[in-house]
């Protein structure tokens, strides 16, 4: 599981996920180690975080880490702390680190949610809301392959799933149903 550093999430994590390894977000990681290196100085450690989490192993992704940590020690100890908290991503195969590594396609589809709730504004209950979300999902799931990459042939084709609103039908409910 990848989040970003907040206490109450690694601690349910935990507690009702045992057994299940937890990652620190390594964009957020570096978003925050960076701000607190100086602007002028940031090009540096910016350049050795990228060269530690592109490594293809977690042994040599440790090896860069302690090299970073060793040179920038005397003037910013905080570059390397806390990095081994971003390594969790190396015991899985390579094909999988990418999406694995940061939260970003987690905070991508709530965008998309929160973007399609906006365009419906209301909704006559909360299982239409819950409906319109679960659609979202499940387009947003089926469309992409393992890979995580949307095939040529879906990008152009129509949506799986037609959402009418009540300015469709001007019911004031919001229904779904596939696309024939």
């Amino acid at each position: 599981m990848t989040s970003d550093d907040h206490r109450g999430l690694v601690a349910a994590v935990k507690r009702h996920f045992q057994g299940t390894s937890w990652q620190r977000c390594q964009v957020h990681y570096t978003g925050g180690l960076l701000s607190m290196v100086g602007i002028t100085k940031r090009a540096a450690p910016a350049e050795g975080i990228r060269a530690v989490f592109a490594a293809q192993t977690g042994e040599e992704a440790r090896r860069l880490a302690g090299a970073l940590a060793d040179q920038w020690r005397p003037t910013h100890r905080q570059v390397a702390e806390h990095i081994e908290e971003c390594f969790a991503c190396y015991t899985f195969p390579p094909a999988h680190r990418p999406r694995l590594r940061t939260t970003n396609g987690l905070e991508r589809l709530n965008k998309e949610i929160k973007r399609r709730i906006r365009v419906v504004r209301s909704f006559p209950n909360r299982a239409a809301c819950l409906r319109l979300a679960t659609a979202s999902v499940g387009r947003r799931l089926c469309l992409r392959g393992p890979t995580g990459h949307v095939p040529n042939s879906q990008r152009t084709g129509s949506p799986d799933i037609a959402i009418w609103t009540s300015a469709s039908y001007g019911s004031g409910s919001a229904i779904m149903r596939p696309r024939r």
